[in-house]
């Protein structure tokens, strides 16, 4: 288990919004995401809702919690917040999270090939 991959996905922005800040002179975006992949080798969908934020000039804060599941039965839901930087490309606006997630999914875990 230690160092085996758990999840790998790609996926795409479903829904975004800009949320008031703590503070007037700051805003939050709520993002919306869908995504699949592989979970432990096995066909995996989920979904999350993340919120991020300048913490400091340059620094980019986001967290949120989202779900995934199998065609099996198999799911947990997580948790996770991480840190980057947001810039720009001939396509808007981009933005890079290098995170950490907890998972929790049934006493048993998710079953295994």
């Amino acid at each position: 288990m230690l160092g085996d991959k758990i999840w790998e996905a790609t996926g795409r922005i479903t829904g975004q919004r800009v949320l008031p800040g703590d503070d007037y002179r700051l805003l939050k975006v709520e993002t919306s995401i869908e995504y699949q992949g592989k979970l432990f080798g096995k066909d995996a969908m989920g979904m999350a809702t993340f919120v991020s934020f300048e913490r400091v000039p340059g620094q980019m804060y986001a967290e949120g919690q989202g779900i995934i599941g199998t065609a099996e039965g198999d799911s947990a839901i997580w948790n996770g917040h991480g840190i980057g930087s947001m810039g720009a490309d001939e396509g808007g606006l981009t933005m890079s999270i290098r995170y950490s997630i907890a998972y929790q999914a049934a006493p048993a875990g998710p079953s295994r090939p």
